[in-house]
């Protein structure tokens, strides 16, 4: 088969052509003509691609867009475009909202169905560059416009969705409760479409109640959210994002909370939506929502609060709540109850007592566990229907519905009586009437009240009973038993056969219509779907592809892994649009988890060795060939962290006494808006560290994805550079040059003293762009900070081993930008990427060693005990706490959160202690004495995020707990290497970026998350 980086897959995009709108006059000026586009093309918010942007005669339409309010990506066919688009974005301060690239591509680098709205001003130049309007439209999503300015006017296309793709309206998928999707478009292989969202659970387990895809949005009811940080009650939030890209649309506080436990899938969040409208539940009343908007259109009066939510035949139903408690029932908490334990000693007990009584009494009782199932208090609550276009109110019924499924007019519900309770009840009720059809009694088959409700049909409905392991079919228009078999407590209906321990059924007789190739298992904290013939088991990132209908006679079913992500719980892996979507979580299991909420989809073929090996063509720039060659002084910080070790040590010593702010700069701004909250949820900062050489301090302004400049004596700005997407750390400063990765799977090399480009080379394998925290990115993105290992650039690129091929490694010439080597860490080793260092004389990536002269990674090296999951890039820990990360710096047998340390001494957050034997003093020095350890007694509510170590000082710099909003939040302190006693201290305006501080010459340089680079001198 040919390989195509971008391969079209699953739809005729020739259909997608097929609607042409009117044509439009074309404004005068830039700004008039975005919004004259944006206008007419319908699109209000979203993703814009800019293709053959920058031209002599619009060079700030680019820009002009992003003011409309759109995310832009724009593709120049030449540097002097993308030199024009770029100054119209910086001059306007949109850089971040608006990005710019150049790249010889003869198809477009963008994965398929990504932009909301595709602009291009001269097709012809674009088809000569081998660019056709099918390659327009395939980066289109379903819904979005192209706009094409032709004979002077511009024309707009709008393109229609696939019929081949589903949703998932409800959290069971639809009102039938069958987790099946119809879904024809996704298959393996798949990787990441876009990412969003605070990396990881705010409360301990499931965040993220729940999540429903309709009408091109994905919706979530979340308390995983930047406004909940540091708050004990952490509200859930409804949100909408665009479910092609993830931008963020509109989100709404709900009011309501839980601790995010009892992590059973029957307890998915109430929410559900359609085309147009999102339901949920604000404070206790349900709520319908403008899918586009966030407006609430109506509030339900509902008696009680709403815990169940489903929509059929244009009602919306809800079964309400007075209380909500969990089931003692065994088989609905999971968690076996203790047997008594007998009491030494214990007196024989007197004759005439009722021994059945006491038995009784020593009966374990259930308790609950993190599995328990929800239910309602005291068995009080109300089914209720609204008409879901106005919100009139349709009938009610004294019923507490502990799970709701709908099918064919028929709306069923469980009640419970008791708790643990002593029977369960099958309700029938018509939908649009709310007359009680029929009730069956759970103790009718059995002494235990298990019945569950699965799904329903046609003419039928599916319960299972948990602990007698079988499942049963009732008649819809009656309630009588139609047949039972033994099975599980999930039972599909695929191709209108029930799936049923092993074998298919016809759902309304029973008959066995055939074998299963392989079994579907159970339900519980993360459930299964079935997905065009594939299998999802994602709490162990595991996938079955299944022969067509499952049919043994078909073929043989065939296990995957994919442990890039791991499905989330309450839902798992979500199947909608021809993709997967997920939610955060805590996991410790899954160590190559890429954090956030994901999108992940079939993207084409994965690159292999071979293509993360190859050669790469090194793009030229006006300074290539033209750098005067200086090494950095040994006073300098010329890296993040210093050195290849990674180290923060320096020989360089401080002034002991008399530091003071020597000058301040506002080098970056943290965001505005729901886009600025996108870039914040990553919990980094708007500046990156700094690096000092050659009289510079330079840092990366992240999500600008600018590297800036600035006298370091004077903080006066000395150049500015934008690349092609978000920068994560700052410049390695090596022979005259500024080095760095940037997300768009790119090295740069700038001429240090000032900012002109020398080379750029790709380390990423192909050139592939997504979506991640609201900026376009490649799906390889390069690490800022490059490391340098004897006279070598060593780069990398990549999310995760896991994912896409895993990571990709690179050697680089400094002078040229040639590729020396390129390798992959391909799925195995379980991490996120992470930068480069040097341990022990070793080239590490994460724990793994790579031979530094060809790049051959050993995947079998074990992972050393307590080693962190994140990696020292990742400063999550922070504010989310050690579950996933922390932990991650080694220096010897120590390590800890975080470190520094230089020949004599290794300082960690918490104490020093000195590193290994010194070296004798000669015959004629006197013996200096060996160092001591000492403790670090920082101030009450100090918490070190960053530190450094001086040749006679150690320097930490963190947050204060609990600052007033209107008070410093941050502080810098300056302790004697000696003996740990306080030099100086400093109060700061804002916490520092994680791992935020450089010392070079007599000087610290500290970059703060409010986007302040500081320096503190004599």
């Amino acid at each position: 088969m040919t390989r195509r980086p971008l391969a079209v897959w699953g739809i005729a995009l020739g259909l997608a052509a097929a609607s042409s709108g009117p044509s439009l006059a074309l404004g005068q000026g830039d700004d008039a003509a975005a919004k004259e586009i944006v206008q007419a093309a319908g699109v209000k918010a979203g993703l814009a691609f800019h293709l053959g942007c920058g031209r002599t005669e619009a060079p700030g339409l680019t820009a002009a867009f992003a003011e409309q309010g759109l995310v832009v990506h724009g593709l120049a066919l030449d540097n002097a475009a993308a030199d024009r688009a770029r100054k119209a974005i910086e001059a306007k301060g949109l850089a971040g909202r608006a990005m710019v690239e150049h790249l010889k591509v003869n198809t477009l680098p963008y994965l398929n169905d990504l932009a909301n709205l595709v602009v291009v001003e001269d097709a012809a130049a674009l088809l000569a560059a081998g660019i056709a309007r099918v390659e327009m439209l395939r980066v289109l999503a379903p819904g979005g416009a192209l706009c094409v300015l032709e004979g002077g006017k511009w024309t707009k296309t709008v393109k229609p969705r696939p019929k081949e793709m589903d949703d998932w309206t409800h959290p069971l998928h639809g009102p039938d409760g069958n987790m099946v999707s119809n879904d024809k478009v996704f298959r393996f292989p798949f990787g990441f479409r876009w990412i969003d969202g605070v990396p990881m659970n705010l409360v301990r387990w499931a965040g993220v109640r729940g999540w429903v895809v309709a009408g091109g949005r994905c919706y979530t009811l979340s308390s995983t959210q930047l406004e909940n940080l540091g708050l004990r009650e952490k509200p859930h939030y409804l949100v909408a994002r665009d479910a092609w890209n993830g931008l963020p649309l509109w989100k709404i506080n709900c009011e309501t909370t839980d601790d995010g436990s009892y992590l059973t899938w029957v307890n998915a969040g109430p929410l559900v939506a359609d085309d147009t409208r999102v339901y949920a539940v604000k404070r206790d009343k349900l709520i319908a929502v403008d899918g586009a908007t966030g407006q609430i259109v109506y509030t339900l009066p509902n008696k009680y609060a709403p815990n169940r939510i489903l929509l059929a035949d244009g009602l919306v139903v809800t079964a309400c709540w007075e209380g909500r408690d969990f089931s003692l029932a065994p088989w609905d908490s999971f968690n076996k109850p203790p047997e008594p334990k007998a009491k030494e000693g214990e007196k024989q007990k007197d004759a005439g007592k009722d021994k059945e009584k006491d038995k009784e009494k020593e009966k374990p009782k259930p308790q609950p566990s993190l599995w328990s199932t929800w239910i309602a208090k005291g068995g009080v609550g109300t089914l209720e229907a609204y008409e879901a276009a106005s919100g009139k109110p349709k009938w009610t019924l004294p019923i507490a519905a502990e799970m709701i499924v709908a099918a064919d007019g028929v709306l069923y519900g469980t009640v419970q009586t008791g708790n643990p309770p002593t029977d369960r009840d099958l309700v029938a009720v018509g939908l649009q009437d709310g007359k009680e059809r029929w009730r069956v009694a759970c103790s009718k088959f059995g002494p235990e009240a298990d019945f569950q409700l699965n799904n329903a049909g046609p003419g039928y409905v599916v319960v299972c009973r948990r602990k007698a392991n079988s499942v049963l079919v009732f008649s819809a228009k009656d309630g009588k038993l139609l047949w039972q078999t033994g099975g599980g407590n999930w039972t599909p209906l695929v191709n209108g056969l029930l799936w049923v321990g092993g074998k298919k059924h016809d759902p309304l007789t029973g008959e066995v219509k055939g074998n299963l190739a392989h079994g579907i298992g159970g339900q519980g904290c993360t459930p299964s779907t079935i997905v065009n013939d594939i299998l999802t088991q994602s709490r162990g990132c595991a996938y079955v592809q299944l022969p067509p209908d499952n049919d043994p006679a078909k073929g043989k079913a065939e296990g995957a892994k994919y442990t890039g992500a791991r499905g989330g719980c309450m839902e798992g892996m979500v199947p909608a649009n021809g993709m997967f979507y997920t939610a955060q979580n805590n996991c410790g299991c899954s160590p190559g988890h890429v954090y956030g909420f994901l999108a992940m989809g079939p993207s084409g073929e994965w690159p292999n060795a071979a293509d993360s090996g190859s050669s790469r063509p090194v793009e030229k720039g006006p300074a290539f060939n033209a750098v005067e060659e200086a090494s950095p002084a040994v006073t300098d910080w010329p890296l993040f962290l210093h050195d290849a070790e990674r180290s923060s040590g320096s020989a360089v010593k401080l002034p002991e006494e008399g530091l003071k702010e020597a000058w301040k700069v506002a080098a970056a701004s943290p965001g505005e808006g729901l886009l600025g909250a996108t870039w914040r949820s990553r919990l980094e900062a708007p500046l990156s560290a700094p690096a000092v050489a050659y009289g510079l301090v330079l840092a990366a302004k992240t999500d600008a994805g600018q590297i800036v400049a600035y006298d370091a004596a004077t903080g006066k700005p000395a150049w500015t550079y934008s690349a092609g997407s978000r920068i994560d750390t700052p410049p390695t400063l090596h022979r005259g040059l500024a080095v760095f990765g940037c997300h768009d799977g790119y090295v740069y090399a700038l001429r240090a003293k000032d900012g002109v480009l020398a080379w750029r080379t790709r380390i990423a394998p192909w050139e592939r762009r997504m979506v991640a925290y609201g900026i376009v990115e490649s799906v390889w993105p390069a690490v800022g900070t490059v490391l340098v290992h004897e006279g070598v650039l060593i780069a990398n690129a990549g999310r995760t081993s896991e994912s896409d091929g895993g990571i990709a490694v690179a050697a680089l010439d400094p002078a040229t930008g040639s590729v020396l080597w390129g390798k992959a860490v391909s799925p195995g080793p379980l991490r996120q990427n992470d930068l480069l260092r040097v341990a022990d004389g070793k080239l590490l990536w994460q724990h793994v060693p790579i031979d530094p002269k060809t790049g051959a990674p050993d995947l079998k090296a074990p992972v050393p005990k307590g080693a962190s999951q994140g990696g020292l890039l990742d400063g999550t820990w922070t504010r989310l706490g050690k579950r996933r990360a922390g932990n991650a710096f080694a220096c010897g047998d120590v390590r800890a959160d975080l470190l520094a340390w230089n020949d004599a001494l290794i300082v960690s957050p918490s104490a020093a202690t000195p590193r290994g034997p010194q070296k004798p003093a000669s015959d004629l020095d006197e013996k200096a004495p060996p160092p001591k350890g000492w403790k670090v007694a920082l101030g009450d509510g100090y918490r070190v995020e960053a530190m450094a170590l001086a040749g006679n000082a150690a320097i930490f710099a963190g947050r204060v707990k609990g600052a007033a909003p209107d008070k410093p939040s941050g502080f810098l302190w300056i302790a004697s290497a000696t003996d740990g006693k306080k030099l100086a201290e400093f109060l700061l305006s804002a916490p520092p970026t994680f791992a935020g501080i450089a010392v070079a010459a007599d000087r610290i340089f500290v970059s703060l998350q409010d986007g302040s680079l500081v320096s503190f001198a004599k």
